[in-house]
């Protein structure tokens, strides 16, 4: 009788400690199971908050949906126009580099995007990337036009995007992607339209002048007498002149002999700076060139970039270009105004009339 009261105990002790673990090995399963789920959905979120682009190498390139922050490096003010373009020059978490800043000609990089003014410099004079600042600012998006500085940016973790210009309708790509990257697609269509917009009422004019009559003129860097910038032939031709540099060479820049600019003899020349158009003007070396002699030299503006040179503003370069090669045929076109319009469509930035008279200069007379 004791014996099998005992067993009765043993067994149903037994029966208990059996019970506990089943309960304890649910509980431990269902936990799992929930930290699957859980961990399911935070990796579905992750994918739905981000998105894959190709950019101008052809990289796939993963980027958060919403770009917050963007470090742009290298060809910094041609890249920062491009971003201003789209509406987003807030978003840039990097000052100028100090080559740029110490002269007042970038000024309106700041004015367009003031954000900038206290950012820290990202990047060294030669355009080297300073990867330990790039790290710190943790960027959402690094862009850049240098196929080294991409593969730098990408080895340590940070995401970044190849921007390229080595054609004149690389501008539109590049901005066709810059519009895909912020959900900006209809400002890049807009300014794509506006682009193609401009360069037909030009050509539909100029197209009509003979080519012995077309003028010609030479876009140049008179201190190290080169023709600086590739582009200068495409926005010359836009314009309806005839590029006294362009042979069909592919290199970047031209370097030339004084005899051979006075083989030219350019009607228009174009320089970077007032100290180019001083030294043409009081140096007697040059006073037979027809450019020279007719007071048809003039500097090229700068608002987001030199619009000589690639820029954001390629349009407004046409048009400035050609009234100046052809003053009676295009007298109807205000630059003025054209430049108002395209500050405040594309910047939005309402430009002064004081500021126009001073990005212009002589050319409005």
């Amino acid at each position: 009788m004791f014996k099998n009261k005992m067993s009765y105990k043993v067994l149903c002790l037994l029966l208990v400690i059996s019970s506990l673990f089943s309960f304890v090995g649910c509980s431990s399963n269902k936990k799992e199971d929930n930290n699957k789920n859980i961990s399911s959905e935070v990796s579905k979120e992750e994918k739905l908050s981000k998105k894959v682009v190709t950019d101008m190498d052809g990289r796939k390139v993963e980027i958060p949906k919403q770009v917050e922050k963007i470090a742009t490096i290298g060809s910094v003010p041609v890249i920062n126009g491009l971003v201003f373009a789209i509406g987003e020059g807030d978003k840039i978490i990097n000052a100028l580099p100090q080559n740029f800043t110490s002269s007042p000609k970038w000024k309106y990089q700041t004015i367009i995007a003031p954000t900038m003014a206290d950012k820290p410099v990202l990047q060294d004079g030669n355009r080297g990337v300073n990867i330990e600042e790039l790290i710190k600012a943790k960027p959402d998006l690094a862009l850049t036009m240098d196929k080294q500085t991409a593969e730098q940016i990408e080895k340590v973790g940070i995401n970044v995007v190849y921007l390229s210009w080595t054609e004149p309708d690389d501008v539109k790509r590049a901005v066709t992607l810059l519009g895909e990257i912020f959900d900006k697609q209809s400002k890049a269509e807009e300014y794509i339209a506006y682009f193609d917009d401009v360069l037909k009422k030009v050509n539909d004019r100029t197209s009509k002048i003979g080519e012995d009559k077309k003028v010609r003129a030479l876009y140049s860097n008179i201190e190290k007498l080169s023709q600086p910038h590739l582009i200068a032939e495409w926005w010359i031709s836009a314009a309806g002149g005839i590029s006294v540099t362009n042979d069909g060479r592919q290199m970047e820049s031209l370097d030339f002999s004084m005899e051979q600019l006075l083989k030219w003899n350019p009607e228009v020349l174009i320089v970077a700076n007032k100290n180019d158009l001083d030294t043409v003007y009081k140096d007697e070396k040059f006073k037979d060139i027809k450019a020279v002699a007719n007071k048809r030299v003039y500097i090229t503006p700068t608002v987001a970039h030199v619009w000589a040179n690639r820029t954001i503003e390629q349009p407004l370069t046409v048009l400035w270009a050609t009234k100046l090669f052809y003053p009676e045929e295009f007298k109807d076109i205000d630059l003025k105004e054209e430049l108002k319009n395209f500050s405040q469509r594309f910047f939005d930035y309402k430009i002064t009339d004081k500021e126009c008279e001073e990005i212009l200069g002589d050319s409005l007379n």
